[in-house]
C-alpha cells in the first residue's frame, strides 16, 4: 500500500502512522489490517477533516500505534490508538483555543470518546466509533473526570 497518498483533501496516511517512538526505536508503525485501515480511514473522514476545515492545519500528535509502541508510550492495553479510531490533536495556529476544538466535536461531529489532556494548552484526545460519548478532563497526574461543556452566549465553561 501506498502511505504517501490521501485519505481525505488535507492528511496521508502517513500521517496517521507517524510516531516519533517508533521512528526512534526504528518500529513499523504501519498496518495492513483491513479493519484498522477502515478505522483510521473513518477517524479521518468524519473527525480529523472536518476540525481540519474549520480551525486550519492541525497536528496530529499520535494516530494509529502499533501494540509495541503503545507500551513504550504508556497507552492502555485496550486504547482506541491500537485499533486506529483515536487520535490526539494539536492547534498549529496560537490563537486557536483547545476550548474551541473541544466544542466544535462535542456539538458538531460523532465521536466516542473526548479527552482534554493537560487542559487548557494540552491536546484533544478523540476516538471515531459508535458508541456511547464520554468527554473527559485529563491533569497532569493521569486523573480523569468526566465532565459536560456549559454554553453560554459566548464563553463556553468546563
Amino acid at each position: 500500500m501506498n502511505f504517501n497518498k490521501h485519505i481525505t483533501k488535507n492528511f496521508t496516511w502517513n500521517e496517521l502512522f507517524k510516531s516519533e517512538i517508533a521512528i526512534r526505536y526504528g518500529i513499523d508503525n504501519t498496518t495492513i489490517d483491513q479493519d484498522i485501515l477502515n478505522n483510521i480511514r473513518l477517524l479521518t473522514e468524519n473527525i480529523l477533516q472536518p476540525v481540519r476545515d474549520k480551525f486550519g492545519q492541525i497536528r496530529i500528535a499520535s494516530g494509529y500505534r502499533c501494540p509495541e509502541v503503545n507500551k513504550l508510550v504508556g497507552g492502555s492495553s485496550n486504547s482506541n490508538h491500537v485499533l486506529g479510531i483515536a487520535a490526539d490533536i494539536e492547534p498549529i495556529d496560537s490563537d486557536t483555543k483547545l476550548v474551541d476544538i473541544l466544542t466544535f466535536i462535542e456539538k458538531e461531529l460523532d465521536y466516542h470518546e473526548l479527552i482534554a489532556e493537560w487542559f487548557p494548552n494540552g491536546w484533544v484526545h478523540v476516538a471515531h466509533k459508535h458508541y456511547p460519548r464520554t468527554l473527559k478532563i485529563k491533569d497532569l497526574d493521569h486523573n480523569y473526570e468526566q465532565v459536560t461543556l456549559k454554553y453560554t452566549q459566548e464563553l463556553y465553561e468546563i
